[in-house]
């Protein structure tokens, strides 16, 4: 660590099993970078931020680099004190749920620096969709990438601003129901969907609207646990309400302006002796969605 390596271990079991998985390297030299003064996980695991002497650099949980501060013009920042946190790095803590950073100054000033970060809506819901199309989201918005529907010598030409749609998140839903725990976003980009601490939302790219629950109470009834994802332009969640796990079916949602409902489906658990470990069977009731879906787990 004070040579500026990082080495990344695998801990498989507690019997002493702690292969090592591999070794991160400061992208500048030592002596450019400085010891290493503190590394910290996100509270995720999906990022790792490490402090230098002279600046700071973060990885990805399998070791590929993301930003770091040594490419910074040392003259610039004697003359903009508000950026000395790109100089290097004391001591550091996420806090947000691994949205922001607070980092403390190498060197003697005592003042704190909060760093938002903006991650892959992958790591709060891993599905085709959000791997398929990038999706970004920070504490207060999400970022969508808009240039799959551009040609590639249009997508090069134009700035980044102009590539990526800036989303602010409705904060009538944000005050009770911050931080946001899962992002996904349709197949053909035109619908997105948010859960935090309980309820969910939902935004429409062609119209710029968020709706969200008519009913407040309804809202808080249920916390999304199983993720969320898309068919077509029907939305599709797996929530908990009162103890008990529903699969919510968002054809039922009543559209009224900037309002929704929903209606769960029916979810029965049957046990049978099978070769796999689950065997999933749906009843159809209805031509296009199932209302009862059966789950056979293996015993």
């Amino acid at each position: 660590m004070f040579s500026g390596s990082i080495f990344v271990y695998n801990v498989r079991d507690y019997n002493g099993s702690i292969p090592l998985s591999h070794v991160l390297s400061a992208p500048a030299s030592p002596a450019t970078s400085g010891k290493s003064t503190f590394i910290t996980w996100s509270p995720d695991g999906y990022c790792l931020f490490a402090g230098y002497e002279r600046g700071w650099a973060t990885w990805s949980v399998y070791g590929k680099p993301g930003g770091n501060s040594f490419s910074v013009d040392t003259r610039l920042l004697e003359r903009n004190a508000g950026e000395g946190y790109l100089g290097g790095v004391r001591t550091g803590s996420w806090v947000s749920g691994g949205g922001e950073i607070m980092l403390v100054k190498e060197g003697g000033d005592e003042r704190i620096w909060v760093t938002e970060f903006a991650r892959s809506a992958v790591t709060g819901c891993f599905c085709s969709a959000n791997i398929a199309r990038s999706v970004l989201q920070t504490n207060e918005k999400i970022l969508i990438y808009r240039g799959y529907d551009k040609s590639d010598i249009t997508a090069i030409s134009q700035e980044t601003s102009v590539l990526w749609h800036h989303v602010q998140m409705p904060p009538v839903y944000l005050v009770d129901n911050w931080p946001i725990r899962s992002v996904v976003i349709s197949p053909d980009g035109r619908y997105v969907a948010i859960a935090g601490r309980r309820g969910l939302a939902h935004y429409s790219v062609n119209s710029g609207r968020w709706k969200t629950f008519i009913n407040e109470n309804m809202e808080q009834d249920f916390v999304v646990r199983g993720g969320m994802c898309w068919y077509q332009h029907i939305l599709i969640a797996a929530v908990e309400c009162d103890d008990l796990y529903e699969v919510c079916d968002p054809r039922k949602f009543t559209f009224q302006p900037n309002s929704l409902t929903f209606a769960p489906i029916i979810v029965e658990t049957l046990f049978s002796r099978v070769a796999t470990r689950q065997l999933v069977i749906t009843t159809h009731r209805d031509p296009t969605i199932p209302r009862h879906l059966h789950i056979a787990r293996w015993r």
